[in-house]
């Protein structure tokens, strides 16, 4: 029922991408309408400075 909600008032706003990628659905509903989704779109790449700044600690996502 939530997820119906937030689709029927989200339909055409940014924020319905961030709720797909949090339920784990996103590569399935976006490739069914047709868009160029990968997995690595539901992460963004760390700036190279910061994990510079982290000595080691932070280290670059996936695919990126």
């Amino acid at each position: 029922a939530i997820r119906h909600e937030r689709r029927v008032e989200l339909g055409l706003e940014p924020d319905r991408f961030y709720d797909l990628v949090r339920w784990g659905i996103a590569q399935e509903v976006l490739q069914a309408a047709r868009k160029n989704y990968q997995p690595k779109n539901a992460l963004l790449p760390l700036p190279q400075t910061e994990i510079d700044k982290s000595n080691g600690v932070l280290i670059q996502n996936p695919d990126y």
